[in-house]
Parts: C-alpha cells; sequence; structure tokens
C-alpha cells in the first residue's frame, strides 16, 4: 500500500487538472442541455480537492516510511537487547553456582580435609567471594 500511495496521488492531481482543463472548454465537450448539472458536479470535485497536494503526500509517504524503518530497527535492536540481557542472566546464574560450589569445597576442604593439626591454611586459601 505504502508504495502506491505517491503514484495514487500523482494520479488524482493530473485527474484534477484534467478535469479543470475540460472545464475551460467545456462548450467543445459539454452538450448546453447537460451543462449546468455536469458543471455542477465537475466544481463540486474541484472544490474537494481544493486543498489536495500531491507533493505534501508524497512527502508525509516519506517521513513514514522513515517511521517505519526506525521503528523496524528499534525492534530488532531491542531483540539484540534482549539476547544480550538473557545471556547476561545466565552467565550471572552459572557464576554465582559456581561461586557457591567453590565455597562448599573451600568449607569441606577447611572442615574435613586436614587430618594432621600442623598443617595450616595459607590466608591466599580463603578467597574473597
Amino acid at each position: 500500500m505504502l508504495p502506491d500511495i505517491p503514484e495514487l496521488a500523482r494520479t488524482v492531481e493530473k485527474t484534477k487538472n484534467n478535469l479543470v482543463s475540460l472545464l475551460a472548454e467545456k462548450d467543445k465537450y459539454i452538450s448546453p442541455e447537460k451543462s449546468t448539472e455536469l458543471i455542477e458536479e465537475a466544481n463540486a470535485v474541484i472544490e474537494g480537492l481544493s486543498d489536495f497536494d500531491a507533493s505534501k503526500i508524497e512527502s508525509q509517504v516519506q517521513e513514514w516510511a522513515k517511521l517505519q524503518t526506525a521503528v523496524s530497527d528499534y525492534i530488532e535492536r531491542g531483540t539484540r537487547v534482549q539476547e544480550s540481557a538473557n545471556t547476561v542472566r545466565e552467565q550471572y546464574t552459572y557464576m554465582i553456582k559456581q561461586r557457591n560450589n567453590t565455597r562448599k569445597v573451600i568449607d569441606k576442604i577447611i572442615l574435613f580435609g586436614a587430618s594432621k593439626e600442623e598443617v595450616k591454611l595459607n590466608e591466599d586459601t580463603f578467597l574473597d567471594f
């Protein structure tokens, strides 16, 4: 639909101009007995199109197309951001689990691993999580 609108607007503009040209030479084309009725109808159509501006419509269509492109880009970027957010959440969850597992192992080593009292654990053994 969007690509057809500018062409349709130009066609309406040309048709209106053709009607105006015909009315300028109405004696050639309109019989006197139908003159009043047809001229009134033609003038009503022309009046209805008095504010019609094909170039303005074309400009609005271009703006609409830009907006559609911007929305499409926004949606695409939003999808990538969402995917990145999901990846970060997964990484965060993984790191929390690994930190907790590492702490459990350290706790087991400290509580149950040293069988000799003279074995002392170095301060570096206790990692700051």
